[in-house]
């Protein structure tokens, strides 16, 4: 029998007044049920499964303005995706499944007696797109294997960095950690870009922590400044990713926790530079507390890390061991 998202919207509803708006997670895990994805999703399956669910068409074209989707009502019940083709194609699949999210939300709204609460669309529409892409198990085992590699995990589903950041906080709620993604403000395309920029020229645009992760004041991560790292702030000129901004090469430093109440030290903190067009574009910084220190040894032992001596960081962990 073929699926359609009426019937997945008349599934939710059929739960009950407390059930059937669930959170973007929830649905999407509700969603791949439904349809029965695999677990890794390609733009070919999405685009078969939202034919087969009613979508009359999934249209990849140019979009004027820098316009990544958009979908329209063709008749009652029947709708049209169209997502841009000018984007990085990483980015289809996200761009349909952000815009079946808010398909659904207009279904789910015809069917509600009141209206919903207001909210950021699409911004649960972007964490929907990614739980149905990055599927929880799946993702953390991934996640695990690969010592927490925003890099690894990027390559592996093929999503943005931001998105990956993201998840990683989203997914593993029982491992402490902070994610932060900075990313290079620089007009122009990358390969005009100069050289060797600045930390200021980077800004945090992403910043996810666990609940188990609390505020730490570690020079690792906000230098003599203090605090945590904020979304919108370049990092500080003595934290650990500034001196990857200036080294350009990925660093591994820990801090052990100082034995008193001011929340500092305690921490160890991978910071790997992206490149694009051979210029720095991107910094991932992942950070766990000192006792978790080991989550990130799979990570460690897949590149060349320095450590903040600029020790090669294999000598540098050989030496600890045998200490």
């Amino acid at each position: 029998m073929t699926r359609t998202l009426d019937d997945f919207c008349d599934s939710l509803v059929d739960q009950g007044p407390d059930q059937w708006r669930p959170a973007p997670a929830a649905l999407a895990d509700a969603f791949v049920r439904y349809f029965r994805l695999s677990g890794r999703p390609t733009l070919d399956e999405v685009t078969r499964v939202l034919r087969d669910a009613g979508i009359a068409a999934v249209v990849g074209t140019h979009l004027p303005g820098g316009l990544r989707g958009f979908h329209c009502g063709l008749a009652p019940g029947a709708y049209a995706i169209h997502y841009s083709t000018d984007q990085w194609a990483g980015a289809w699949e996200h761009t349909v499944l952000h815009e079946t999210y808010e398909i659904i939300d207009e279904m789910l709204q015809d069917r509600a007696a009141d209206p919903a609460p207001v909210r950021n669309l699409c911004r649960e529409a972007d964490q929907f797109a990614a739980a149905v892409l990055m599927q929880p198990a799946a993702f953390t085992g991934l996640a695990v294997a690969t010592g927490l590699d925003v890099l690894a995990l990027r390559q592996r589903y093929r999503r943005s960095y931001a998105s990956v950041t993201l998840r990683l906080a989203e997914v593993l709620r029982q491992q402490p950690l902070l994610a932060v993604l900075y990313e290079r403000r620089e007009s122009g395309v990358p390969a005009a870009w100069t050289e060797r920029p600045a930390p200021g020229a980077f800004r945090a645009t992403v910043v996810a922590r666990t609940p188990g992760f609390g505020a730490r004041n570690a020079g690792l991560l906000s230098g003599t400044r203090g605090g945590m790292p904020r979304r919108g702030r370049p990092p500080a000129a003595d934290a650990l990713v500034a001196q990857v901004v200036r080294s350009g090469r990925a660093s591994y430093a820990e801090e052990e926790p100082a034995g008193n109440d001011l929340g500092t030290g305690d921490v160890a903190v991978v910071v790997r530079p992206v490149v694009w067009h051979r210029r720095l574009a991107k910094i991932a910084l992942v950070a766990v507390p000192y006792r978790d220190r080991s989550a990130l040894q799979p990570q460690l032992a897949s590149a060349d890390f320095a450590d903040t001596s600029g020790r090669n960081l294999a000598t540098a962990q050989h030496e600890r061991t045998s200490a």
